[in-house]
């Protein structure tokens, strides 16, 4: 089984090294430590100069000494089935689950082997889940193709606080889209990946519970009068269809089943600036 892992470990990482060799080339808030980029739905990251990917219920962590044959160094079981995986600021990893984000962070020796430690988990309905941070504040989208949005509440964006990163809190929900997926933030605009509408754009604004019927993780009016971080849709000239996304400088790399697409965002929009079809 080891043998195995570290065969899977070594075609990992030669696929990072090919794909992600733009160490410290943008912003993007889909770059965990400048090692490379990925999109929100990755299942694979560099955590503190190791290779860490993720299987059904389980965190592999890799040490690199020797690229050519990874070295299996932590093994951690969940209690979920994880299924994303994102590098936030290099100290954190927020692990997204059908049931939830855990936050991990790595941990002394524990009976004679290193572990990863649980420093927090931000719960919600059943529902699949990619995240991804910058600053003080993580996004995250859930998605069930449920069209009942005010009962279920499945089909989702959140934003959460995250400037105590032991207690994470949900700040506000965004309802009406239809299978959100992928992620990614430009500035104060927040794109996301959705299967009707495709490519949505967001304005990351401080709005008014109260004047915008903001709800809480339970589907629960908020009506008191604090100021949170929000989501104000933004309209797009053209439809991009989208399942995940990567943030690249501001260049935006579309994947979808008809193919890659590479956006250049702009002050009044979005440019095409190439295509590779699926067929061809």
């Amino acid at each position: 089984m080891k043998t195995n892992l570290q065969q899977l470990a070594a075609c990992i990482l030669t696929l990072t090294t090919l794909l992600g060799c733009q160490e410290g080339s943008s912003d993007s808030s889909s770059s965990g430590s400048g090692t490379g980029q990925s999109g929100s739905l990755a299942a694979m990251t560099i955590f503190q100069g190791e290779l860490v990917f993720i299987d059904r219920n389980t965190i592999y962590s890799f040490q690199l000494s020797n690229k050519f044959a990874p070295e299996l160094h932590i093994a951690e079981r969940t209690n979920n089935n994880v299924e994303t995986v994102f590098n936030y600021n290099d100290e954190y990893l927020m692990i997204g689950t059908n049931t939830g984000v855990l936050i991990y962070a790595k941990a002394i020796a524990v009976q004679d082997r290193e572990r990863f430690a649980r420093v927090s988990r931000i719960s919600h309905l059943r529902a699949y889940d990619p995240v991804i941070a910058i600053g003080d504040t993580a996004y995250y989208t859930t998605r069930n193709g449920d069209t009942d949005f005010n009962s279920e509440r499945t089909d989702v964006v959140g934003v959460i606080d995250i400037g105590n990163i032991e207690s994470p809190v949900i700040e506000s929900l965004y309802l009406d889209l239809y299978e959100p997926q992928g992620l990614g933030l430009h500035n104060n605009t927040l794109y996301v990946c959705d299967k009707k509408e495709g490519l949505v754009k967001f304005n990351v604004e401080e709005i008014d519970n109260e004047a915008n019927d903001l709800v809480d993780i339970d589907g629960t009016p908020v009506t008191d009068e604090q100021t949170v971080k929000g989501l104000v849709r933004q309209p797009l000239d053209n439809s991009y269809a989208c399942n995940d996304l990567i943030v690249n400088g501001d260049t935006l790399i579309l994947t979808s089943a008809l193919g890659i697409q590479q956006l250049r965002i702009e002050n009044d929009g979005l440019t095409v600036l190439s295509e590779i079809s699926k067929d061809g």
